[in-house]
């Protein structure tokens, strides 16, 4: 009997370890499997390296940027839309640009002027997918100008009107009576600027001194506090003002946390402290703690069974993830208790190796990636224009987690510093919310709303009855765009043109066609727009700073600039029917124009060509065109970038047979350097008569022609034309050269050649980002010629 009673017992004791384990198993399944519901749909983060952060309104803004796929750590292939929107300090939209994304990259820039005030300004990155979050997914960026007919500039001063001093307990808002709470402080000025004082002091609540506390020249800082009943102060005496704000409040019940992953370079450190009537009013007396990023999730359990109330957990930092992760700790009944940010620097910094090759200005680089993705500004040595606000470490490895932009994370990461990433991580405690708080996540995923583009997409109705519609189809073509594509009708009358890559405001016609023949275009009227080429925003970018920043004159030189809008001629006149008259248009001035004359009829436009530098073959009813010289080691032939009409030529096959009767101006030059892959030299425009110079040709037509609203051109860098290189005020703002897309060759290598500078030194940063995901991002200093 006594042994049947032991066995029954063991059984006993067996099932309700099992029942316990089981009921540990599921609560952490349950906690991971929200973290994955959350973050099943794909997100992008973008990060984008500006030529320089302050700009003259006589100059341009050139960007590069990458588009990283947030699930594999990668480039993101499937992003070609991208949303640049630049604002001033009071939120009004400047500029607004569809710029064109393709194997995670992006290029562009944003022409300024005079009517840009001198002041503060803010670049917004974002796409359409975005949209479909409860956080803002986008990438922001400060940079200032100052218009060169006011010059001013923000002040750095100090802005002592309002003084924030901002307490944070870490994981929670509120501190626990009588344990040990670690409090994050944060000091900023009116501008949210870190203000000039290292010192201030606690006092409780009878108004004594009780200890001395300290900031960093960030603002940050953090302190231990064991508080009783009453009210706490922080206490700082700037500018020779007394500034002060309370605690939180101390709670009776709870847990305060200390996190720790910067001490030893393998491992984290959490400890969890609690009263003891807390502890004992745990269900089952656990703790669960997670550790995530994204949907990558790990739980670990914390036992308080043998009622102390101080618990230790230590991990390996091969739990974390590359860059910021959320702590988080739970009770039994998944609430969350704690949360707290903390970083892991990745195992590898990489870097380049820059040297000269031997010739003048030329130089070779050395990545140890294969098809490295690279961007390089190139500034005078001492710079004042770049303020580290455009930082791939910070947009891709910390902002990504946080309600509120970093910038400079260079600072923290180039040294393998224990010192530095201590001040990462009271950044990251001093965080005054989370960006993905557990409410938001045990809410439930997010839900599709809002497309993924791919391309452009047009729009059409067709606003007529037409029997049998299935016989019909639409027809768009853009010889500009190289598109010539067909689109089904349906039962609605509306049809579509999806995936579409065009400039903006490239020509484009659409007919209404019968199949099979396809190529009669039928009377039509129709309705068209492209409905991608922009996209609203959730989190459109408004300044949060509570004091706009007070301008001042400069005190430093800044660069003069050649005047372009004014050339004083004599007077002349000239009376001449057949003078040219698009001398004058974009890129034409480089360009030998000749205006066609009636000598010329009869004539054959490819002979023209070939009289003015060029080779032409003809095979197989295909048309090539080729330059006389040979560029390249290998000798492959270059050829020319031909325009009809301004809209580039993708193939020459139409230029067969065309005659000079029907061309009104050649503009040509054979050795023209064309900014391109491709080995592009030289340059060919092609203008033809108007309708009306054809009185026996019928101008009617049922073609219906249409100005596509696409992306923004991609332009190669031209330099701000500063009148002076070699003043002190080319040194302080102005730029040596932007190469925004240089791919390193199958072992990493890449070369680049720099313009004549005068100097003996230039600041290089290079950015970029591998195939593989690998991140570069760094800052040289080299000699030049």
């Amino acid at each position: 009997m006594k042994k049947f009673i032991r066995q029954s017992i063991l059984t006993f004791i067996c099932l309700i370890s099992l029942l316990s384990f089981s009921q540990t198993d599921s609560t952490k399944q349950e906690i991971s499997s929200r973290f994955t519901d959350y973050f099943r749909l794909y997100r992008e983060s973008i990060h984008v390296q500006l030529d320089k952060d302050l700009f003259l309104s006589d100059e341009q803004i050139w960007f590069k940027g990458y588009v990283m796929n947030r699930k594999t750590k990668t480039p993101f292939l499937l992003t070609t839309n991208v949303f640049a929107v630049l604002t001033d300090q009071q939120g009004n939209k400047m500029e607004e640009q569809l710029v064109f994304a393709s194997g995670g990259s992006f290029s562009g820039n944003i022409k300024l002027g005079k009517q840009y005030a001198s002041g503060n300004y803010y670049l917004q990155f974002y796409t359409n997918w975005m949209n479909n979050f409860n956080e803002d997914e986008s990438s922001v960026y400060k940079i200032t100008i100052v218009n060169t007919q006011q010059p001013l500039l923000p002040s750095d001063k100090p802005d002592y009107s309002k003084i924030n001093i901002d307490l944070t307990p870490q994981g929670g808002e509120n501190m626990i009576m009588g344990v040990k709470n670690v409090v994050g402080i944060r000091l900023t000025d009116c501008y949210g600027a870190p203000v000039p004082v290292t010192e201030g002091y606690i006092t409780d609540a009878n108004g004594n001194q009780i200890m001395r506390i300290s900031v960093n020249r960030f603002g940050y800082g953090k302190f231990d506090i064991i508080p009783e009943t009453g009210t706490y102060k922080a206490v700082f005496t700037i500018n020779n003002q007394t500034f002060s704000a309370p605690l939180p409040a101390a709670q009776q019940n709870g847990i305060a946390i200390d996190v720790n992953n910067y001490a030893a370079p393998d491992r984290t450190y959490l400890t969890i402290n609690a009263n003891a009537g807390y502890v004992n009013a745990l269900p089952g007396k656990k703790l669960f703690v997670s550790v995530n990023q994204d949907e990558k999730a790990v739980v670990f359990e914390m036992d308080f069974k043998n009622g102390l109330s101080e618990q230790k957990l230590v991990f390996m930092n091969d739990n974390l993830s590359d860059g910021v992760n959320t702590v988080t700790v739970f009770d039994a009944n998944k609430n969350a208790l704690a949360q707290r940010l903390v970083f892991k620097k990745p195992s590898d910094i990489f870097t380049s190796i820059i040297t000269p090759s031997g010739k003048s200005n030329h130089f070779i680089g050395k990545t140890d990636f294969a098809k490295a993705n690279l961007s390089i500004s190139v500034l005078p040595e001492n710079s004042l224009a770049d303020k580290g606000h455009s930082d791939l470490y910070a947009s891709l490895l910390i902002n990504p987690y946080l309600a509120e932009n970093v910038t400079n994370a260079h600072y923290y990461l180039d040294q393998n510093s224990k010192t530095r990433l201590y001040e990462l991580d009271l950044l990251l405690l001093n965080q005054k919310k989370m960006k993905y708080p557990w409410k938001s996540i045990e809410g439930g995923s997010p839900t599709r709303n809002y497309d993924f583009d791919y391309g452009l997409t047009i729009k059409g109705t067709l606003n007529q009855k037409q029997g049998n519609i299935n016989k019909y189809m639409m027809k768009l073509f853009s010889l500009f765009a190289g598109i010539r594509e067909m689109a089904e009708i349906d039962s609605n009358n509306e049809f579509y043109f999806k995936n579409l890559v065009a400039p903006d405001g490239a020509q484009a016609s659409i007919s209404f066609v019968k199949a099979p023949e396809l190529s009669n275009a039928l009377p039509a009227k129709m309705t068209l727009k492209v409905i991608n080429a922009t996209r609203s925003f959730r989190f459109p970018y408004h300044a949060t700073a509570e004091c706009t920043p007070i301008l001042e004159p400069i005190d430093l030189i800044f660069p003069d600039f050649n005047e372009k809008d004014i050339i004083h001629l004599d007077e002349v006149k000239v009376d001449n029917k057949n003078k040219l008259t698009r001398q004058m248009g974009y890129g034409n001035g480089l360009l030998t124009g000749y205006k066609i004359t009636a000598e010329n009829n009869g004539l054959d436009v490819l002979n023209f060509i070939r009289n003015h530098g060029f080779d032409v073959e003809k095979r197989l009813n295909r048309v090539n065109i080729y330059g006389r010289s040979r560029t390249t080691i290998n000798g492959q032939r270059n050829q020319p970038v031909v325009y009809l009409d301004n809209f580039r030529m993708m193939d020459f096959d139409e230029l067969d047979g065309m005659r000079m009767d029907d061309i009104d101006e050649i503009y040509i030059n054979a050795q023209a350097i064309v900014s391109s892959v491709n080995n592009n030299i030289g340059v060919i425009k092609i203008y033809r008569k108007k309708i009306s110079q054809y009185p026996s040709k019928d101008p009617k037509t049922n073609v219906v022609d249409f100005r596509m609203e696409g992306y923004q051109m991609i332009r190669p860098f031209v330099n701000a034309d500063y009148s002076d290189k070699s003043d002190a005020g080319f040194d302080n703002f102005g730029i040596v050269h932007w190469m925004p897309n240089i791919v390193a060759d199958d072992f990493g290598g890449f070369t680049f050649q720099l313009p004549p500078t005068g100097k003996r030194n230039v600041k290089l940063l290079i950015e970029g980002m591998t195939p593989e995901g690998m991140l570069i991002s760094e800052i040289k200093v080299i000699s030049v010629n």
